[in-house]
C-alpha cells in the first residue's frame, strides 16, 4: 500500500494541476499575451530580473489587470507551468498500475502540443529549472519502491536526479529537433535509458 505521506504528496500534487474553471475569453487571451511576453524576456534576462512594469508593457496589458490575476512575474510561469502539467495529473495517479511508461507517454504527448511552450523554456536557465524541478517530483511521487530505497539508502538520491536530468535533456533534444515521431516511442526510449542506468545502483542492494 501507499504510505500516508505518499498519499498526501500525491493529492496535493494532483490538486495543485487541475484545471481551473473555464474563463472568460478576453481573460484567457490576457494571461496568453503575458505568458508569450514573459518566455520572450526569459530569453534576454532571469525570472527575478524581470519588472512587473516591463513585463506588463510588453504584453500591452495595465499593471491593475496583472494585479487582478497575477502578484509577480514568478506567478506567470508557475501558471503556465501547472497548465503544462495538468495533462499529466491523471497518469502519475494511475501509474502504479499501469507502470511509469503511460505517464512519460502523457509528459511527451504534452511536450508535443506545447512545443512552442517548451522549447522557449528549454532556452532559459529559469525555465530549464522549472521543468527538472517538475519532472524530479514526478519521478519521486510515481516511483513508491524507490523511494522506500532512498530512505533506506540515502546514495539513491542520485538515482532520481539521474534519471531527471536524463530526461529532460532527450526531452530537450527531442524538441529541438522539432518533436517528430511518437511520443509512445520517446516515452519508451526514456524509461529504458532510465532504467539501465538507475539499474546499477539499486543490484547493489
Amino acid at each position: 500500500a501507499i504510505c500516508m505521506t505518499a498519499r498526501c504528496e500525491m493529492a496535493e500534487y494532483v490538486k495543485r494541476r487541475q484545471k481551473p474553471v473555464k474563463e472568460d475569453a478576453r481573460v484567457t487571451k490576457t494571461k496568453e499575451r503575458l505568458r508569450e511576453s514573459l518566455l520572450d524576456l526569459m530569453e534576454d534576462k532571469p525570472l527575478a530580473d524581470i519588472s512587473i512594469t516591463a513585463l506588463c508593457a510588453s504584453a500591452h496589458v495595465n499593471r491593475n489587470t496583472f494585479y487582478a490575476h497575477y502578484g509577480s512575474p514568478a506567478d506567470v510561469l508557475d501558471e503556465l507551468m501547472a497548465d503544462l502539467g495538468s495533462a499529466v495529473a491523471h497518469s502519475l495517479a494511475v501509474t502504479r498500475r499501469h507502470g511509469s511508461v503511460a505517464w512519460l507517454t502523457e509528459l511527451c504527448e504534452n511536450v508535443q502540443e506545447n512545443q512552442h511552450a517548451y522549447e522557449m523554456l528549454f532556452a532559459t536557465s529559469d525555465g530549464r529549472t522549472y521543468i527538472e524541478r517538475e519532472i524530479l517530483s514526478a519521478y519521486k511521487l510515481v516511483m513508491d519502491s524507490t523511494a522506500e530505497r532512498i530512505r533506506r539508502n540515502p546514495r539513491h538520491a542520485d538515482a532520481f536526479a539521474f534519471a531527471a536530468g536524463g530526461s529532460m535533456a532527450l526531452l530537450e533534444r527531442w524538441v529541438s529537433e522539432g518533436a517528430q515521431g511518437s511520443p509512445e516511442d520517446m516515452a519508451c526510449l526514456i524509461n529504458r535509458l532510465c532504467k539501465t542506468g538507475m539499474s546499477g545502483i539499486f543490484d547493489e542492494d
